[in-house]
């Protein structure tokens, strides 16, 4: 009945009676309802916007529903009539699941897989399928909204300082104070259901006005009464908070066993999950639209099945038969797909305008890295340049930021500290570092400062939380900041969840691509939160964190600091952690925490502070990407405008989305691709890739921190290896591994292998009980265990003269009697060194012989295991 509509459709006599397609509109009212209900909570928990759970545990409940919407919403049991779509809507199916494991947006690209592949299933079935189209169009529209929210840093900002102002005029009203950030305000949720009202009211023929305002402003009503019901909760909460601090009760019990000793619901933490209250309310106005609408007027059959598959027989399937005569278009297209689809010019405009704009939005223009390798170093202020030697132990002894200039010569700059800032001191530096700059700096210096910055200089600062000193009742830093739109708030940005853990959220930035937050790659403690304004932009954002003003009050010991516990009226969710800020031909980037660039805890960062300074060495062009933003919306706008004109088919939905993830996953790849530069020098690496047998806590009695530390007094820089990668073994001296859990593959063995033949060392610690991952890589070095439990025991070294101390010793075994027996239990060996090629491999039978509490723990330390590593690691050197 001529060309293809979206939204509307000519009505044919019978065409709503039952037994034809256009009767089903999603059977009841309440089980429309349930159906979309149920398919809007997994994409809420396939997005993380239910408030804080774990990343894998969102993504279970979120592929949970949506399987479950899907079961509910396939026939079983009826008759597949079309084998061809039935086949295509399966292998949509199928590439669907590779999505849901991935970061927000692929899930919800995903998503639109799956409904696309629903909907050709169900036609293949010739079975109801009310109600899909919409679902469909809001997926993408949300697909497309998310992209703007997760990529564009103005759109972000915007959309905080919209979420900050809304819960504030709450809260004046209210007179509860309660101030919402983005995720906790439940943003994402908003939207969802506005596009959906949206989406409700474009394809119905009757445009009803009335109840599309209505709704939209019953939506934007629970979301007020939803922010006065988290302000009254502290209130509500009092009785169950005081109940559960009181003792000899089960619940606190309980609760003591799962969370330890502080259990999150007496310090407010039920807020961390508050969103789900307003994914509740806004099924109210959801049920509205539903119930006022007349679904006869709800244009859901809306594309001719020839459109779909045009290159098919011209003889009709029993299911193209028994539709009514409006599913066929009287345009019969002839030629392969190919043809078809450059006839239709308008999808061939609207996927081109999709692939600029996420291009453009995307994507950075790699920049040149700057032949300048110098570093300054500004050597004054709150901090100390120290490194672990052997005259101090514990975890005081890891000194600050000693490691810093050994690493900065590994990427191969060329570090240099100043105590004072000018023109000419920074005239050859690229990168100029500064951190807990603690008085205030002359006129000149900052002016110097501006001016490196300007001309393509790159400034990196280190800030802390409620950083007053020296009597000085303002932020130090902010002084350094003054031109840029970035500044340091006197609070700690803390966590409800120790360590950021599943709390970050990354910009889509060189620095951070990629990159995970369940082990706090990054290195964040607690520092101060950043208030930033575009043209500033976020690098980290503590998604589930809370910005804990300071106290004016608390000098002393105190530093200021406020409760460290949330309370109401502090703001709360996307905190600004680190942030950067073209300015001039230069850059700035600015973290409000310290504690990454640390000793001790640069050992299980380094690959992101690689990233950071790799960044910073690189010139990049300002001007090009603001001009990429302001034409992705532009871009965005016209495919709009194409949509709603021309209203493409869910075909043409699914190749928009799916051109738009493939942008998407090359740029990410590409962000990646040069993201790092391969280091050189003096480098150990303890495994943590295999399940090794301690601790990631630094100072617990079966941790490894007093291992790194000592690798550290001999002189290495010492890091964890999250992955073994020909990169970093081929530039290290020493692996260590302790007692891996996880069997090694025979690539890894291989490398592992060619690392000791070229001339690395290997030292691996193990016992008979944990013998069994590692049995391969010892079989191939000729070594192996014996089972022969000998405890704890001192033992003294021949060729040392030196004690040292064994906790759960195993004879270790030569099958070729070539390895040299360096400690031993009577006759029984319990360390061996074994040459190959220009390296070692040195086997202890002890699991826990690198543990704190056999080596050095956070208050005492073995000095006869301190010094047997010293004498182990000088020799194995020497030798090779």
């Amino acid at each position: 009945m001529g060309t293809e509509s979206f939204g509307s459709q000519q009505r044919q006599p019978g065409c709503l009676e039952r037994g034809n397609p256009a009767f089903f509109m999603g059977g009841t009212m309440k089980k429309m309802f349930f159906r979309i209900s149920l398919l809007f909570l997994a994409l809420c928990f396939l997005t993380e916007s239910l408030g804080y759970l774990t990343h894998q545990l969102y993504q279970f409940l979120g592929v949970f529903f949506l399987t479950l919407y899907g079961l509910i919403r396939y026939p079983l049991g009826s008759k597949i009539e079309n084998r061809e779509m039935f086949f295509t809507g399966s292998v949509l199916l199928i590439i669907s699941v590779f999505f849901f494991q991935g970061e927000i947006i692929y899930r919800v690209g995903g998503t639109v897989f799956f409904l696309c592949s629903l909907w050709l299933l169900l036609r293949s079935k010739n079975a109801e399928q009310g109600g899909l189209f919409p679902l469909i169009l809001t997926t993408v529209f949300y697909f497309y909204f998310l992209l703007f929210y997760l990529y564009s840093p103005p759109f972000w900002y915007a959309v905080k300082q919209f979420s900050l102002s809304f819960s504030t005029l709450i809260s004046r009203f209210s007179g509860d104070p309660v101030i919402f950030s983005s995720t906790y305000l439940g943003i994402p949720i908003i939207i969802l259901f506005l596009i959906f009202i949206m989406v409700s009211f474009f394809c119905s023929v009757k445009k009803e006005w009335k109840l599309f305002l209505l709704s939209s402003f019953l939506l934007i009503l629970m979301n007020g009464l939803y922010l006065i019901l988290a302000g009254k909760m502290p209130a509500l909460s009092a009785p169950v908070l005081k109940f559960l601090e009181t003792e000899n009760h089960f619940l606190k019990v309980f609760l003591t066993f799962l969370f330890e000793e502080n259990y999150p619901l007496p310090r407010y933490n039920y807020l961390m999950n508050s969103p789900i209250l307003l994914f509740v309310l806004c099924l109210i106005p959801l049920y509205l639209i539903l119930l006022k609408r007349d679904f006869k007027d709800f244009s859901f059959e809306f594309i001719q099945i020839k459109k779909l598959f045009p290159f098919r027989s011209a003889r009709k399937s029993e299911s193209e038969q028994s539709l009514p005569d409006l599913e066929i278009s009287q345009e019969q297209p002839s030629g392969n797909f190919i043809s078809y689809v450059i006839k239709k010019k308008y999808v061939l405009m609207f996927l081109f305008l999709i692939a600029a704009a996420t291009s453009m939005l995307v994507t950075d223009m790699p920049g040149k890295t700057s032949p300048k390798k110098e570093v300054i170093l500004y050597k004054e202020g709150f901090l100390n340049w120290s490194v672990p030697d052997f005259k101090n132990f514990g975890s005081r002894s890891a000194g600050m930021f000693g490691n810093l200039p050994g690493f900065l010569r590994a990427m191969d700059f060329s570090p240099r500290m100043a105590g004072t800032l000018s023109t000419e001191v920074l005239k050859h530096a690229q990168i100029l570092v500064m951190i807990n700059v603690d008085n205030q700096l002359p006129r000149n210096e900052t002016e110097a400062i501006w001016d490196f910055v300007e001309k393509g200089g790159s400034l990196l600062i280190l800030g802390e939380h409620t950083f007053y000193k020296h009597g000085t009742k303002r932020v130090i830093f902010n002084d350094i900041l003054e031109p840029f739109h970035i500044s340091v708030n006197f609070d700690s940005a803390d966590w409800f969840v120790g360590g950021w853990l599943h709390s970050y959220q990354y910009a889509s930035h060189p620095i951070t691509s990629g990159m995970r937050d369940d082990m706090n790659d990054t290195g964040i403690v607690i520092g101060a939160s950043l208030r930033i304004e575009p043209p500033a932009f976020p690098i980290v954002i503590g998604k589930y964190g809370y910005s804990d003003p300071g106290d004016t009050s608390a000098e002393g010991s105190r530093g200021y600091l406020g409760s460290l516990n949330y309370e109401p009226g502090e703001p709360l969710g996307d905190v600004v952690l680190c942030a950067a800020q073209h300015y001039g031909k230069g850059k700035l980037l600015v973290f409000g925490d310290t504690s990454g660039f640390v000793n001790a805890i640069m050992v299980k960062n380094p690959d992101f502070i690689n990233r950071v300074f790799t960044w910073l060495a690189k010139e990049d062009s300002p001007k090009s990407h603001w001009l990429r933003l302001i034409l992705a919306f532009i871009f965005f706008a016209f495919a709009l405008s194409v949509c709603i004109a021309e209203r493409p088919s869910p075909f043409t939905l699914i190749l928009s989305t799916a051109l738009s993830l493939a942008i998407i996953a090359a740029a990410n790849t590409w962000k990646q691709h040069d993201a790092q530069t391969d280091i050189y020098g003096k480098i150990a690496y303890i495994d943590v890739s295999h399940g090794e047998r301690f601790s990631p806590e630094s100072w617990n009695e079966n941790a490894a921190m007093g291992l790194y530390l000592n690798f550290m007094r001999n002189g290495y820089l010492t890091f964890s290896l999250e992955t073994f990668e020909d990169r970093k073994l081929n530039t290290a001296d020493f692996l260590v591994l302790i007692a891996p859990s996880q069997p090694f593959t025979p690539k890894e063995l291989g490398r592992i292998r060619e690392f000791v033949f070229s001339g690395g060392n290997l030292i691996l610690t193990v016992g008979w009980e944990e013998k069994h991952a590692s049995e391969a890589l010892m079989k191939q070095f000729g070594l192996s265990l014996d089972y022969v439990p000998l405890g704890r025991f001192f033992s003294v070294i021949p060729h040392f003269k030196q004690k040292v101390r064994f906790s759960e010793a195993w004879p270790v075994i030569s099958s070729d009697g070539k390895a040299e027996i360096i400690a031993s239990y009577e006759k029984l060996p319990v360390i061996m060194k074994k040459r190959y090629g220009e390296g070692h491999i040195v086997l202890i039978g002890d699991s826990s012989f690198f543990w704190n509490n056999n080596l050095e723990m956070e208050k005492s330390h073995v000095r006869e295991n301190i010094e047997f590593l010293k004498w182990l690691v000088g020799n194995l050197k020497l030798e090779t």
